[in-house]
């Protein structure tokens, strides 16, 4: 029945624009090194304690830390976000997002994490899982495939459940002073969700019609998630990077470990 209400070409415009809203569903700081309130870490229990600290600081700083050039993150609120993608058959979508926020980040547990480090950088490997994760706000598109063209604008409402992601990080060290710090310069996430459910307004002025297309896309993004994160990697990983070094910028390495030939 839902199908059969829609061409194959529109239905492929609507999960285009739900592909679009996830993929963009983040601060500029001066240098100065500011004080960190976790004892560092050594080299006999480094995953350990780095699991620790990451955890911990989802908890300090769950109010945000100006001076650290972290942002509230209970809610995480971002004020705009634009994003293109070019994708097969010839899709072309334009979106903008704005007063998005994103509840349930500070409840992330990292199950398992796996770190090495040489003379050059850092390698991390991350286990986590998310419970719930809500991300609300206003959308607005332009989505083009051939002759199809739709431009919805209004509310959306995101809700992804049971989440257990496998996080990895590449990052670099930097000397800026006679002082190392660190440099991420790779995020990828290979995500496995229990349940997402989508919700949005504005997709087809009709109420009935947007209700179809709402279904469609909650029959079928659980197959498309993953999909999602990697073809989209070029929107979120730089917003995930500038976040982080953000605060790496601000914190020495020092200050999060301490190498065996130091002691």
């Amino acid at each position: 029945m839902i199908i059969g209400i829609m061409s194959s070409n529109r239905t492929f415009l609507i999960v285009s624009l739900i592909f679009a809203i996830l993929s963009i569903v983040g601060c500029d700081s001066e240098t100065d090194e500011i004080s960190f309130n976790f004892k560092p870490c050594e080299e006999n229990n480094l995953d350990e304690c780095f699991r620790n600290i990451m955890e911990l600081s989802l908890l300090e700083y769950k109010n945000g830390n100006e001076a650290l050039g972290i942002p509230p993150l209970e809610p995480l609120e971002v004020s705009k976000q634009k994003g293109n993608y070019s994708g097969v058959n010839g899709i072309e979508v334009s979106i903008v997002v704005e007063n998005t926020k994103i509840y349930g980040l500070t409840d992330v547990k990292i199950e398992k994490m796996r770190t090495s480090i040489n003379e050059k950088g850092l390698r991390a490997v991350m286990e986590v899982y998310l419970p719930r994760v809500e991300a609300t706000g206003n959308y607005k598109a332009n989505i083009k495939l051939n002759d199809f063209k739709i431009r919805p604008k209004g509310i959306f409402n995101v809700i992804i459940s049971d989440s257990h992601n496998i996080n990895k990080v590449t990052a670099e060290f930097e000397n800026i002073d006679g002082k190392k710090f660190l440099n991420i310069k790779n995020v990828t996430i290979d995500p496995t969700i229990g349940e997402i459910k989508f919700n949005a307004t504005g997709i087809f002025d009709d109420p009935a019609l947007n209700e179809v297309a709402v279904q469609l896309a909650n029959r079928y993004l659980p197959n498309f998630y993953k999909l999602i994160i990697q073809e989209s990697q070029f929107v979120w990983e730089p917003l995930i990077v500038a976040a982080s070094n953000n605060f790496f910028k601000r914190v020495s390495f020092d200050k999060f470990f301490i190498s065996e030939s130091k002691n």
